[in-house]
C-alpha cells in the first residue's frame, strides 16, 4: 500500500468481505539492533532491557540508559554518557547537555571515542554510575530505522497508528491493519496466523503458501474475495 489510494482499495476489499480483525499486507521491519561505534565482537549481544522493552513505534529506534534500557525517539533531547579509552578498555563519561541522538553521537565522536558501548554487566553499571543527576542518557545502542515492502518497492508512505509492539528477540516484524482499527498500521509477530492480502500482479497462493513474507506459516485455503488488482485469502 503505497499511497491512500491503494489503501482505499483494500479497505473496500475488507468491508465487501465482511472480515474486521486484522489482516497482513506485505510490510516488514528488521530488527538489527546495532552499536554507535560499529562494535561486533564479544559482548556485542548483551543487552539489559526493561521487563516490557524493546518496542516498535515509528521512530522509536534508539535507545537510552536509566535502571534499565529503554527505547525512545532518535529525535527527543537528553544527557548522554560517551566512552573514552579502548573498546576492550571503556571509560565512560557523563555529558549532560540535553541533544539527540545523532548530536550525542557527534559530540561523544569529537570529544572521546563514541557513544557508550556496554558489552557486560560491570560496564552496564559503570555506565549507569555517570548518567548526570541519575537521570535517562544515551547510550550507544540503537536499530535499522528502515521499512521494508516485500516486493521490494520503496518505502515513503505510512498510515500507523498509535500503540507499541513488543520486539523482545524477534528478528523480524510485519504489518497489519483492520477495519476495527480504521485501517491504521501496526507491527506484530510475522508468525501469528491471520488472514492477508495479496497484488493480483504476483501469486496469490500455492497449495500451501502465499507470496507475502513470512506467510509460509498459515494454512491457505481456497477461499479468495477479489477486487479490482488484490486478493483477500483466508
Amino acid at each position: 500500500m503505497e499511497n491512500a489510494d491503494d489503501m482505499s482499495q483494500v479497505e473496500s476489499l475488507l468491508s465487501s468481505s465482511g472480515y474486521t480483525s486484522g489482516i497482513w499486507f506485505g510490510l516488514y521491519s528488521k530488527i538489527n539492533w546495532k552499536w554507535s561505534d560499529g562494535l561486533t565482537l564479544s559482548g556485542a549481544e548483551y543487552q539489559d532491557w526493561r521487563h516490557d522493552e524493546p518496542v516498535f513505534a515509528m521512530g522509536q529506534f534508539c535507545s537510552y540508559l536509566n535502571e534499565y534500557w529503554i527505547t525512545t525517539k532518535c529525535g527527543s533531547e537528553r544527557p548522554s554518557i560517551c566512552y573514552k579509552g579502548t573498546q576492550e578498555n571503556r571509560e565512560f563519561v557523563g555529558v549532560s547537555k540535553a541533544m539527540n541522538f545523532s548530536e550525542a553521537q557527534k559530540y561523544c565522536r569529537e570529544n572521546y571515542v563514541d557513544l557508550a558501548t556496554v558489552t557486560n554487566a560491570i560496564e552496564n553499571k559503570q555506565a549507569k554510575a555517570q548518567r548526570p543527576q541519575r537521570t535517562p542518557a544515551w547510550m550507544g545502542l540503537f536499530r535499522d530505522p528502515e521499512l521494508y515492502w516485500s516486493d521490494g518497492s520503496s518505502f515513503s508512505w505510512s498510515n500507523f497508528g498509535s500503540g507499541e509492539t513488543k520486539i523482545r528477540s524477534i528478528t523480524v516484524i510485519c504489518g497489519f491493519t483492520s477495519l476495527k482499527t480504521s485501517m491504521k498500521w501496526r507491527m506484530g509477530v510475522c508468525e501469528d496466523r491471520k488472514p492477508f492480502v495479496c497484488q493480483l500482479t504476483g501469486e496469490c497462493f500455492t497449495d500451501h503458501q502465499c507470496s507475502l513474507i513470512y506467510i509460509h506459516v498459515l494454512h491457505v485455503t481456497k477461499a479468495v474475495s477479489s477486487i479490482s488488482g488484490v486478493f483477500l485469502c483466508f
